[in-house]
Parts: structure tokens; C-alpha cells; sequence
């Protein structure tokens, strides 16, 4: 799971940019996609949607810092070699623990740790993130991106409403609404059928927990699920009353309507690895809007993202 202020959960109301075509903005808000903290970019972001490039900018006048090495514009450590990879990662760790001890001695001047102990850890983290910035170490997010094609700018509309999230395994998903009907989805599914002409999501079969009984007797205070869920391998797609289920690179499609699985969770170990494996990611939309090959792209364009910080 990454770190849920990294997370995200927003809805904008779509606007025309007013310059070239294809180039659309709009302003929302939203929060983490885990819990009740902010999002990656902040309560009330703005997104520019450019070249296929789909950019959140954070909230005026509120920042989020992260490792510097985790920014596009720095060497990236994937990118070098073994021994130059290993040299990187060394000397930004030996960096952050110099940091650290400093921080831990500027808090101990003002508090103590074993008797102020809450006065302590606040300074002590306020004082981390100021060396580290001093340091070089960190900087502020500037911009989030997303590359997810050009399926997203030619559908978007002025007054659409999109949704786009990024959820606790870092997977993406984007919709657009009009008129309370979403027009178009791309990137992973939900847990049930949201209702709607079209919709897609993952099925589960409930299994009982054959453990339960005589661990509660070991252990009469652990609170234990006495069933467990295991998702199905294919997922559920449904276009108005017809149902599919669709393994990877299977579609469904009525007149009016398509929708495309890059990906299932049919490899997905169940129970154990699913929060940490790549999910299944979908595409649908409206064929009066889309081509197929449009659809099928914004699917693909999000089952391997490329993604920027800056």
C-alpha cells in the first residue's frame, strides 16, 4: 500500500481552456482516497488536461514535499546502473539519517523525549522536514501527471463533471459524467455495479473462515472474521439488462456502448497479494463519442502508466 497522502479522490467541473483545441481545465476538490486527509494535490485542486498529459496542480498556497529523487526532472536511480544505483541510494540514505539526527537534537533542546514527549515528536517532525529542505533532500510537488492518451480530451465537454482517483495500490481511474450518466471510464473497477446504462466491477465469492472456531477459543479476545472473500478471475461488465464476463482483452459491446478489459485479476493471488499486485483496468464508453480503438486505448494507456512528478 503506498502512503495515503498520496492518494487522491477529486471531482472537477470541466471548462474549455480557451486556447487550441484538445486542451481542457477545471477546478474541484476531494480528498485522500484513504480516510479524511488531503489528497496529493491538496482539498481543492485544479487539472489541465495537454497532450494526452492529465496534470493535477495542488491548491493555491497549500505544498506537499517529497524525496528529491522521487521527481522526474532529477537522474532517475532505475536508470543507472547496478553500482551507480547502489551509490545513489547510499549516499541520499546516509543524507536523511544525518538529517534526522540533526532534527532530533534541535527538538531535544526545546523539549524532553521522555518527559514532554508530544511537544517533542511535533518539533522533532517539524524540525525534519526543515533540514531536509535545507539540505536539498526534499522539495515542494509542483505538478502530478498522468499520460492517458487522447481518449479523455476528445470525449470532455465543457460543464462535464470528471472524477479521478488514485487508490492505496497506486492505480489510477477517471470518469466523466453528463447529464448524471458517465459517458466514459477508464483504469481500475469498483466492488459492485454503481448503477447506470453501463457499468463494471469485480465479483466476489464469500468462503467460510475454517480456522475461525478454534483460534477464538485460543484466543477469546482476537476479533476474527468468520468469512473471507475471494475475488472472481474474470470481471463483470454491464451494458443496460445484458451481463459479460470478461478475462483480459475481451470486450463487450452493444450498439451504443463498448467495453474492454486490458486486464482481470485472474492472476491476482487471492486474499494475500491482491492489495499489492496491478489490478484489472477497463475502459467504457458511449460509441456515439469514441471509436473503439479510442476506447481500447485509454484502457491500455492506464494498465502500464507513465507517470511525472514535478
Amino acid at each position: 500500500m503506498i502512503n495515503p497522502r498520496h492518494t487522491f479522490s477529486y471531482e472537477f467541473t470541466v471548462q474549455d481552456s480557451g486556447v487550441p483545441e484538445g486542451q481542457w481545465i477545471g477546478r474541484g476538490s476531494g480528498r485522500a482516497f484513504i480516510g479524511s486527509l488531503d489528497g496529493l494535490a491538496g482539498p481543492k485542486p485544479r487539472f489541465e488536461l495537454t497532450s494526452g498529459w492529465l496534470r493535477l496542480l495542488p491548491t493555491d498556497g497549500w505544498t506537499r514535499s517529497f524525496p528529491i529523487l522521487a521527481f522526474s526532472d532529477q537522474v532517475q536511480v532505475g536508470e543507472l546502473g547496478e553500482k551507480e544505483r547502489i551509490a545513489a541510494l547510499n549516499a541520499h540514505g546516509d543524507a536523511c539519517l544525518e538529517a534526522l539526527e540533526e532534527a532530533r537534537k534541535e527538538a531535544a533542546e526545546k523539549y524532553s523525549p521522555k518527559e514532554q514527549i508530544d511537544a517533542y515528536t511535533k518539533e522533532e517532525n517539524a524540525a525534519v522536514a526543515r533540514v531536509l529542505r535545507q539540505r536539498g533532500l526534499t522539495r515542494d510537488c509542483v505538478s502530478f501527471s498522468v499520460f492517458v492518451g487522447n481518449s479523455l480530451s476528445s470525449v470532455l465537454r465543457s460543464g462535464d463533471e470528471l472524477k479521478y482517483s488514485r487508490d492505496g495500490n497506486g492505480d489510477f481511474r477517471y470518469s466523466v459524467e453528463r447529464n448524471a450518466e458517465t459517458v466514459f471510464s477508464a483504469g481500475t473497477v469498483g466492488r459492485s455495479d454503481p448503477g447506470g446504462l453501463m457499468a463494471v466491477w469485480q465479483e466476489y465469492d464469500r468462503h467460510p473462515n475454517s480456522d475461525a472456531q478454534s483460534l477464538m477459543e485460543q484466543h477469546p479476545t482476537l476479533k476474527l472474521a468468520e468469512l473471507f472473500e475471494v475475488h472472481k478471475p474474470y470481471i463483470t461488465a454491464r451494458i443496460q439488462e445484458q451481463h459479460f464476463h470478461l478475462l483480459d482483452g475481451q470486450d463487450a459491446r452493444t450498439e451504443r456502448h463498448y467495453v474492454f478489459l486490458a486486464r482481470s485479476n485472474r492472476h491476482v493471488i487471492p486474499l494475500i497479494a491482491f492489495e499489492f499486485w496491478p489490478r484489472a483496468v477497463h475502459s467504457a464508453g458511449r460509441l456515439d463519442l469514441l471509436s473503439k480503438d479510442q476506447i481500447i486505448d485509454a484502457a491500455q494507456k492506464l494498465a502500464d502508466p507513465y507517470v511525472e512528478l514535478l
